[in-house]
């Protein structure tokens, strides 16, 4: 495996202590992963697994207590053009 050839997008240092490194496509993590694992000295300091993707969030704040989930949602999906496909169908 020749490692120069692996392509790596980003380096960044994580909260809990450790490194995010995100390669660009499936085939360059499967060949990081396997050279990283093949390193007796990084598999005894330190964790290797594969990061869960997260849905996106958000949080709104300081909404009035009588105001029910559903007519939320619709206040929001009428305001919000954006919250709907090409076919102007809601995406919730």
């Amino acid at each position: 495996m020749d490692v120069r050839a692996l392509r790596i997008t980003s380096i960044a240092r994580v909260f809990v202590g450790g490194v995010k490194i995100i390669p660009a496509n499936e085939t360059d993590f499967t060949a990081i992963k396997v050279l990283l694992e093949s390193m007796q000295d990084i598999t005894e300091a330190f964790e290797i697994t594969r990061a869960q993707k997260r849905k996106p969030q958000v949080i709104v704040y300081n909404i009035d207590k009588k105001i029910q989930a559903e007519e939320l949602l619709e206040g929001l999906l009428k305001k919000n053009c954006f919250l709907y496909n090409a076919n102007n169908v809601p995406l919730v």
